[in-house]
């Protein structure tokens, strides 16, 4: 629950520039949002591409994502991989370790995709 109400802060679900809200994170909080944008990217390749084993569809949906198409899972993505580069350039401010944070959702979606493609 926590964790939910860092993101919506974070993610912009406030008044305030998410940025301003991201200041008040600590290390912690900023790998826990990390962790959640990567685990949001995971459920819905998963969902929406992974389980069907629809590379080609995944394949066209990452040309959308690529090019910044309006659609709303294209949107989402680039919205989201924004919002991923955002929490790790605040936790670099802070001096938080960030080696260890997972792939940014349009980044998890590539390699996600290479692991449908090589079964690798």
């Amino acid at each position: 629950m926590l964790c939910l109400i860092l993101l919506q802060t974070l993610l912009g679900c406030v008044t305030s520039r998410s940025s301003d809200a991201g200041e008040k994170l600590t290390c912690e909080q900023h790998a826990k949002v990390a962790a959640y944008l990567n685990n949001w990217a995971i459920t819905n390749f998963s969902e929406s591409y992974g389980k069907k084993g629809d590379v080609t569809g995944a394949n066209v949906q990452l040309f959308l994502i690529s090019e910044k198409a309006p659609s709303p899972y294209a949107a989402a993505f680039n919205r989201y991989q924004e919002k991923a580069f955002e929490n790790i350039a605040l936790a670099k401010r802070k001096g938080c370790n960030t080696v260890d944070y997972p792939l940014p959702p349009v980044d998890e979606f590539r390699h996600q995709l290479e692991v449908a493609r090589t079964g690798k």
